[in-house]
């Protein structure tokens, strides 16, 4: 599903959409993508939202947006994570294109999900 996503964000971003298409789209799958049960893409489209919500507020402008849009779909390095109670967590690992090599350590988890993504 988050492929999908990616593809429509890129058609608005080449300008082969536009934002109410884009809009639009993620509206209209919104059960589709929930039902995935993919989390990126359930995040990514979440954030979508939001974002066209602040640009129509005007408190976001159209470069910051596309600057947003961007770095959403470049998450294809992203590794999703799931932690259980433990106050810290460890892991070490390589991408899946085998360049970048990792090792982290969360302190203090306040949240039971988050998201790295390699730039």
């Amino acid at each position: 599903m988050f492929r999908q996503i990616a593809g429509e964000v890129q058609r608005y971003l080449l300008g082969s959409s536009s934002l109410m298409e884009l809009e639009a789209w993620v509206v209209a799958n919104t059960q589709r993508i929930i039902e995935s049960g993919d989390p990126r893409a359930l995040y990514v489209a979440n954030q979508i939202d939001a974002d066209i919500i602040d640009l129509g507020e005007r408190s976001l402008d159209e470069v910051e947006f596309k600057t947003k849009l961007r770095n959403y779909i470049g998450m294809n390095e992203t590794i999703h994570v799931e932690l259980g109670q433990a106050a810290a967590t460890t892991v070490s690992g390589a991408s899946s294109s085998g360049l970048e090599e990792f090792t982290f350590e969360v302190v203090g988890v306040r949240t039971n999900t988050f998201f790295l993504a390699f730039k």
